[in-house]
């Protein structure tokens, strides 16, 4: 079918209403946050793609997939298979990383295991295998005429006249440090540095051929290694295994296995190949995470660690200058192709600062989704629906444009492609946009709009009205100030020694393109450096920072997830459920039975359902499919037990208190000061359509960035504070923005200094004072480029 057809869209907040979605297509669903977008994409289509396709690839799957649980929705027809990708991605473990993700790793090992040199770990000197044939032809191509002397290095063990060996199979001449002595003498050292056995003296000349074939064989039956003296006291190493001719070290069969730290063969025997040993870096690998002997493996000079921690622009610039043999050449140019096409997607779409090394858990969401898209591109995928929630995420917007080049080669693949988004310049170039709203939560789950951007333009909606320019973020700015917190060498990362200038009381921006050193400077050296000086806690820091006398305390607001278990959610980490539990513990049935307030936690045993542990679902384990979550059956995804539930106040258990938004939460509870106070403040943020219950691994970016703001925000916030915020405006639309600009400035108002880090050309038009990095990212970036008042 060319469209997909949902008639009756009920999850969450949605309102029943049926659309008709045209198919291999670029869709952009938009609205402002808690709209509905996300239901619409991720819990309707993604989801029901996901579980229709299970049932005909799980064996005997009926008998599990009832528990999944059906979209909200009357019917769906024309829906393919999906392919979803969220903000926050299944966790990773430490040990992966981009290149693992991408392949190129494994491709890497490949090469280094085919054509990488090894070298001694102790002599660093480069061990070349041969062939009889091969010594024999290098042999015979020196000048005519030139003297060489045959000598094989040998190691014998600790025994009395063990020369005498050598002289009955016929040998007599022996070179111990240097010196020749004749064996049937017996008037020798028996020990030294060096000890060799001189085989031959050969002229090279015509008809040489055959002595010198049987001087080799002979040598190599005597030992492993075949050292050539030249008149000129330049010496040739020959060996047929990987020997070090200096001190016999032999080298163990190389396989790409060997480059692997997640296995015992290359793993760093001190780490297992993690790199750090507790929180501190390796001291054996150096946080290289490999043996020793496998960083002893060269291509082009580099071990395999050094080449990984490249950035990706410079590693296809190593790749493409590898100066190989014919033999080499034949060998690699398949690795070589696959590498370089894995590549130079990632460059396209605006990744060459990252490097193959670093590790999955320090990439953006936006950087996840990135990779991700990468590779379906290049396994050519076709007839797929990709979700996609919000790409954009901490892109520059010229790495935008090359982001709707990736979406739009896997539209020309036969995909469909729906991506939540914010980004006008998306919506610009989607084919087909959808618009929810009005509003947030109950006030929104209502289509506003559908059709194509430029119909968009003339609509009366607020992103029509933002698209269009009707409508714009509206800020006043603060006046210029004269205190100002200088840091002076900042040096973390790829920043190059820089020194700059934030002034306090007043919006400051950081920008730049990805990678450039934004997050480097304000949470390596920034954050990191007022923690440790004011609060004595975090890595010991040494950059200097002037002004700092005139801060008190620095609070860093990121979009990382606010919990990593559904037992996080909006009110635990706010503050409000302690009040709330308080209260349910005062109620007079409570009170006859002995509960206090630990009743009604979800992390103490007692009050909690003991089946799910208070999470209100079960994890099922899917083998190599995502593991997936379902409402536990004992408690029916209520989280406490039956007794627990028996406690009522104005007709609500305290599981209905959790079920309730925010701003439902807010008039029950409008006569409680205590409580109000919280949930007024979380409104405030923009987050009155979350259910104060909501699991914190369901939360996007955004909302979980929003959330600690409401944390600062809650009346009592400290004056003299300066609060960092990572890209504030991710899952935010720009009525979002405007209102997040207003509490920005409450922060400012109150004494306070905000400093953020964007991409969002309206926000940093916003701002009162502007800090640019530069010009490229990686090892290109980390200069600053400009920085004044706006």
């Amino acid at each position: 079918m060319s469209e997909l057809i949902i008639e009756g869209a009920a999850e969450h907040n949605l309102k029943g209403f049926d659309i008709t979605i045209p198919k291999q297509k670029i869709i952009a669903i938009t609205g402002v946050s808690g709209s509905g977008k996300s239901s619409l994409a991720l819990d309707i289509i993604y989801k029901e793609g996901q579980r229709r396709y299970l049932s005909t690839l799980l064996p005997g799957g009926n008998r599990l997939l009832p528990r999944f649980e059906k979209a909200k929705v009357r019917e769906i027809t024309g829906l393919s298979p999906t392919l979803g990708l969220k903000q926050h991605p299944t966790p990773f473990n430490s040990r992966s990383t981009i290149g693992t993700l991408t392949g190129i790793y494994g491709l890497l090992r490949v090469l280094y295991a085919k054509i990488g040199i090894p070298h001694c770990p102790s002599c660093n000197f480069p061990l070349l295998t041969w062939t009889v044939p091969e010594i024999v032809k290098e042999i015979l191509n020196l000048p005519k005429g030139e003297k060489l002397t045959f000598l094989v290095p040998i190691f014998p063990k600790k025994k009395k006249q063990w020369w005498k060996r050598y002289l009955k199979e016929g040998f007599t001449k022996i070179r111990i440090d240097g010196c020749v002595y004749d064996m049937t003498e017996e008037r020798f050292p028996d020990k030294g540095q060096r000890i060799e056995i001189m085989v031959d003296r050969i002229i090279v000349k015509e008809g040489i051929k055959g002595r010198i074939r049987d001087s080799v064989e002979l040598a190599f039956r005597l030992g492993n290694i075949l050292t050539i003296e030249r008149p000129d006291k330049k010496t040739l190493f020959f060996t047929l295994a990987p020997i070090c001719p200096q001190c016999g070290f032999f080298f163990p069969q190389i396989s790409p296995a060997f480059f692997s730290f997640n296995s015992p063969l290359g793993a760093c025997p001190a780490c297992k190949g993690l790199g750090k040993k507790g929180e501190k870096i390796c001291p054996v690998c150096e946080g290289k995470r490999l043996k020793t002997e496998a960083l002893a493996v060269k291509i082009g000079g580099k071990d395999i660690f050094s080449v990984s921690n490249l950035p990706l622009e410079d590693l296809m610039i190593f790749l493409r200058g590898l100066n190989l043999s014919s033999r080499q050449r034949r060998i690699a140019s398949p690795i070589l192709e696959e590498m370089e096409k894995r590549i130079t997607q990632l460059l396209n779409i605006g990744l060459n600062y990252l490097s193959l090394s670093r590790s999955i858990t320090q990439v953006s969401s936006g950087e996840y989704q990135r990779l991700i898209l990468s590779l379906y591109v290049i396994n050519t995928l076709s007839d797929v629906i990709f979700v996609l929630d919000e790409p954009t995420t901490g892109l520059h917007p010229k790495e935008v444009k090359r982001l709707i080049s990736t979406l739009r080669l896997l539209k020309a693949l036969g995909n469909t492609i729906i991506v939540i988004e914010h980004d006008l310049e998306v919506i610009l170039n989607a084919d087909y946009v959808i618009e929810l709203g009005p509003g947030a939560g109950e006030k929104g789950g209502e289509i506003v709009f559908v059709g194509n951007s430029e119909a968009l333009k003339k609509s009366p909606t607020l992103t029509g009205q933002y698209l269009s320019g009707r409508k714009k973020l509206s800020r006043k700015k603060h006046l210029q100030k004269k205190d100002y917190l200088v840091i002076e060498g900042a040096a973390a990362h790829n920043l190059k020694n820089i020194t700059v200038s934030i002034p306090l009381n007043c919006l400051t921006c950081i920008c730049g393109v990805s990678g450039s050193g934004k997050t480097s400077l304000i949470i390596n050296v920034l954050y990191q450096g007022l923690k440790q000086k004011l609060q004595g806690k975090g890595v010991n820091f040494t950059i200097d920072i002037k002004g700092i006398e005139k801060i008190k305390k620095v609070v860093s607001i990121d979009a990382h997830p606010i919990g990593k278990t559904p037992k996080s959610n909006p009110a635990t980490y706010t503050g409000v459920f302690t009040h709330i539990r308080q209260l349910f513990a005062q109620i007079p049935e409570a009170r006859a039975r002995g509960y206090t307030a630990e009743r009604f936690s979800l992390n103490v045993k007692g009050g909690r359902c003991e089946v799910c542990k208070g999470e209100g679902v079960v994890k099922i384990e899917m083998g190599i499919l995502p593991n997936v979550f379902i409402p536990c059956d004992a408690c029916q995804g209520k989280r406490f037990n039956p007794d627990t539930l028996e406690i009522i106040f104005k007709g609500k258990n305290i599981a209905q208190v959790l079920d309730m938004s925010v701003i439902e939460a807010y008039e029950f509870f409008r006569h409680i000061p205590s409580i109000k106070k919280y949930l007024y403040t979380m409104i405030e943020v923009g987050l009155g359509y979350l259910k104060l219950g909501q699991p914190a691994p369901s939360l996007s970016g955004g909302e979980a960035q929003r959330l600690k703001l409401a944390r600062e925000l809650i009346p009592g916030t400290q004056r003299e504070t300066i609060y960092i915020l990572d890209e504030p405006s991710i899952g935010l639309h720009l009525e979002d923005i405007n209102h997040l600009l207003s509490l920005l400035d409450k922060l400012i108002e109150k004494g306070n200094t905000v400093i953020i880090a964007e991409h969002h050309p309206e926000i940093i038009k916003a701002a009162d004072y502007l800090i640019e990095l530069g010009p490229e990212g990686g090892g290109k970036g980390g200069y600053l480029i400009n920085s004044g008042w706006i």
